[in-house]
């Protein structure tokens, strides 16, 4: 008891102190165009002192400082508030990704630099959107982790552990096949408010009066957006709930084996307690995307907080003083989302986002097509990804309740780890679109010239930030899985699998960059496609695997043909001349040569 209080105590103390260090933060966020100010207090305008001159089809960069050479078209954008546009776009183009024709002259000026990795001027922009998204995401996965430790101290760890990844692999379908109720919330709540913005713009209102008559509007066309997208999940969140608890043992029996019978008893137990929380969790997406459509990250993070805090407490609580077993850590986790739901909507109201009047209205059938229909693409997509991890924990389940707990060590691992790429995914999927959104509006090359400047970088960086990782798994191969369980030949089939986790590490992360970016453009068919084809890869590497008997880390292989694959069909859409964020050389240039600096 008295070390389970010192584990207590220190994962306390280590959430706290991790939300402390980020919570307070610049508010930064807002997209600066050629001739913005600078946006963030902690930083200069991600353009510097430099100036740009557009020629033919690429950027010259002129390091002349002090040096102002804009047209008297482009002081005047600059002297305009920039509204806040949508952080999704429908552009012309094949599918619903940009597809521009270069001129035979634009064709004959080559970029000097089509792959731009090591500049770094866009940098404090990226920097301002993902800081708040670390923090959210580095919270659950350490709360998770913390979680998995407790468990690991049970009489019985090696089939809890078991169960755990059983129900985990089950319950992952939810979350991964509604979160798009994040992008497409996020996306309806901004052009709502984009659309209010440019009334103000084109209106040119004097009396704040007026001014204020438009903002109250645009609140309340997003309160009724943000209810309606609400009750939309807590719909599907009832029914996903209650399909969970009913169809509990039928599920694990699918997804476990012969060899893990023992473990069917507690994933159950886990299950069922688990899955009261799925509607606090689609409600929270829908939540998440209100807040981001406000391009708000910063609040957010209260309820991220909540959550990882109460899922300790209540964890250890329900583990270690009320003995519930690895059902205990099922409810915990239901009651810490709850709590966290609650907080992030009382802030919606009391900030006039939400008005609690517009959650008793029936949504139209209009707006539910609106939030509903957009997923399907990233709904099928989430479901072929997941249909293969349960592919791999199946053949994790079939060498017995050793290996499979010791396959979820490594799962929770390589959670853990992604959040080193994925808070820029979110930047850099939220700043392309953003810039292609101001394409849409002004229809000037400089956006799209942006726009693949910075998914370039952030694919950079998340390649660094991947590899690091993996260095990370294969120096501490031996000492990781001794303090995530006390069985030692769990410590030892986990060590053994690491190295070929750390494999797919910078694959992974550049990976879901690069596909984010595409999610950005609304090219929806590309992503969907990679799947298709990184499942196939997975199908045809586990199966040479298997002949070559390679055991247990055959999983981990056939993943890294999953992502291989993906990426290589991602980068080769991405520079390709029909790509939704095309090269430069594809860029339609005025006649007339634009020159603009900060």
């Amino acid at each position: 008891m008295g070390n389970s209080k010192q584990l207590l105590a220190a994962s306390l103390g280590a959430l706290i102190s991790l939300a402390g260090g980020f919570v307070q933060l610049p508010a930064c966020g807002r997209i600066a165009g050629p001739l913005a100010k600078k946006t963030c207090s902690t930083g200069p305008s991600i353009l510097g002192p430099r100036s740009y001159t557009l020629q033919g089809s690429h950027v010259t960069h002129l390091r002349r400082r002090n040096q102002l050479q804009a047209t008297p078209e482009d002081l005047a954008d600059a002297q305009r508030p920039l509204a806040r546009p949508p952080l999704a776009v429908d552009a012309p183009g094949e599918g619903a990704g940009l597809s521009v024709a270069a001129t035979p002259e634009e064709d004959s000026v080559a970029p000097k630099k089509r792959w731009k990795i090591f500049s770094r001027e866009h940098d404090t922009e990226i920097a301002s959107m993902a800081i708040p998204s670390y923090t959210a995401v580095l919270l659950d996965p350490i709360a998770t982790l913390i979680d998995v430790t407790f468990i690991g101290r049970l009489p019985e760890s090696t089939l809890s552990l078991a169960g755990v990844g059983i129900s985990n692999t089950i319950l992952n379908y939810f979350s991964f096949l509604f979160f798009f109720m994040v992008v497409t919330t996020t996306t309806t709540v901004a052009q709502a408010l984009a659309k209010t913005s440019s009334t103000l713009s084109n209106a040119s209102m004097q009396s704040d009066e007026d001014r204020g008559n438009v903002t109250r509007a645009g609140q309340a066309e997003g309160s009724r957006i943000i209810a309606g997208s609400i009750l939309c999940s807590l719909v599907m969140g009832i029914a996903s709930a209650s399909l969970s608890w009913i169809f509990a043992p039928q599920l694990v029996a699918l997804i476990g084996s012969s060899r893990s019978a023992d473990a069917a008893s507690f994933a159950i137990a886990y299950m069922r307690n688990k899955c009261l929380g799925i509607p606090a969790m689609l409600v929270f997406f829908s939540v998440i995307g209100a807040f981001r459509g406000y391009r708000d990250l910063k609040t957010p993070l209260i309820g991220n907080v909540f959550s990882a805090i109460a899922k300790v407490a209540f964890g250890y609580v329900f583990l270690f003083q009320l003995g519930l077993g690895v059902g205990g850590a099922g409810l915990a986790d239901a009651l810490a989302r709850y709590l966290s739901l609650s907080v992030l909507i009382s802030l919606l109201v009391r900030s006039g986002r939400l008005r609690l009047r517009d959650l008793l209205e029936v949504p139209s059938s209009n707006l539910v097509a609106e939030l509903v229909t957009p997923g399907g693409a990233l709904t099928v997509r989430k479901f072929v990804e997941q249909i293969c991890f349960t592919v791999t924990m199946r053949f994790s389940a079939s060498f017995g309740a050793t290996a499979l707990a010791s396959a979820e060590i490594a799962r929770q691992c390589w959670s853990m780890l992604s959040i080193l790429w994925w808070p820029l995914a979110v930047a850099g999927q939220t700043l392309v679109a953003s810039a292609l959104a101001e394409y849409t509006a002004t229809r000037k090359a400089a956006k799209l010239v942006l726009a693949r400047g910075i998914a370039i970088r952030v694919m950079f960086i998340s390649t660094l930030l991947g590899t690091s990782g993996a260095l990370v798994l294969v120096l501490a191969r031996d000492v990781i899985p001794s303090l995530m369980t006390s069985n030692p030949a769990v410590q030892a089939l986990a060590a053994s699998q690491l190295p070929f986790l750390a494999l797919i590490m910078p694959v992974t992360a550049l990976c879901d960059v690069v596909e984010s970016c595409f999610i950005a453009a609304k090219d929806y068919g590309v992503v969907l496609r990679a799947m298709v084809f990184g499942a196939v890869a997975l199908t045809l590497a586990i199966g040479a695997c298997t002949l070559l008997k390679i055991g247990i880390r055959t999983q981990w292989l056939a993943i890294l043909a999953l992502y291989s694959a993906r990426l290589l069909l991602a980068l080769r859409r991405f520079n390709s001349a029909k790509s939704s964020i095309p090269r430069e050389a594809n860029h339609p240039i005025e006649p007339s040569t634009l020159r603009v600096s900060e």
